[in-house]
C-alpha cells in the first residue's frame, strides 16, 4: 500500500516501448499492469512484420513546438499530467502511439487543420473587404449635383491581373 502511494507521487520518464497516451506495451501489446510486463520498454518497439492485427500497430510521432495543433496538443498535455511524465513541451521529442490512440490524435490534428484553414479564410475575407473599402475611399466624394448636357458618355474599365501582362478591358457607351 505504501509502495504504491510512492509510485503515485514521483513523476516518471516517459519510455518509447509504450503508448504516450494509454501506456499500453507496445511490445505485447498488453495493456493490464504494462509495469510489470517483462518487456523492455525503454528502447522504441518495432512495427509488426508481414500483416498484424488491427490493434498492434505501432505510430512513431515526433512533438515539435510551435505547431498550429492546439486541439492535439492540449491531448498530449492531458496524457502528460496523467501519467506525470514531466515531458518538456518546448523541445522536439519523440513518443509512440498505439494505433487506437493514434487515430484519436490524428482527428485532433484534423479538427485542428480545419480551423486553422476556416481562420485563414476568414482573415483573407477580411483583407478583400478592407481593400475594396481602400478602393472605394480613393474616389472624390461629390455631394452636390451638376448638370451637364451629355449626350453619351464613354466608359472604358480595365482589368489588370496581379502577376499577368496583359490586362483586359471593355467599352461602355452609355
Amino acid at each position: 500500500m505504501q509502495y504504491m502511494q510512492i509510485v503515485k507521487n514521483m513523476i516518471c520518464e516517459y519510455l518509447l516501448g509504450i503508448c504516450y497516451i494509454c501506456q499500453k506495451c507496445l511490445s505485447c501489446f498488453n495493456s493490464e499492469k504494462t509495469e510489470f510486463c517483462e518487456c523492455n520498454k525503454n528502447i522504441k518497439a518495432k512495427r509488426k512484420q508481414g500483416k498484424p492485427k488491427p490493434d498492434q500497430q505501432i505510430y512513431s510521432h515526433l512533438f515539435t513546438p510551435n505547431q498550429d495543433f492546439s486541439t492535439a496538443n492540449q491531448f498530449l498535455f492531458a496524457a502528460n499530467t496523467k501519467f506525470q511524465y514531466n515531458s518538456n513541451f518546448n523541445n522536439t521529442f519523440s513518443l509512440t502511439f498505439c494505433s487506437i490512440c493514434n487515430s484519436s490524435f490524428q482527428r485532433f490534428k484534423k479538427k485542428d487543420k480545419k480551423e486553422k484553414a476556416k481562420r485563414q479564410h476568414k482573415k483573407k475575407s477580411i483583407k478583400m473587404i478592407d481593400n475594396l473599402i481602400e478602393v472605394d475611399n480613393t474616389f472624390p466624394d461629390y455631394s452636390e449635383v451638376k448638370e451637364y448636357n451629355l449626350k453619351e458618355i464613354k466608359l472604358q474599365i480595365i482589368i489588370e491581373k496581379k502577376g499577368k501582362k496583359g490586362s483586359t478591358s471593355k467599352t461602355i457607351i452609355i
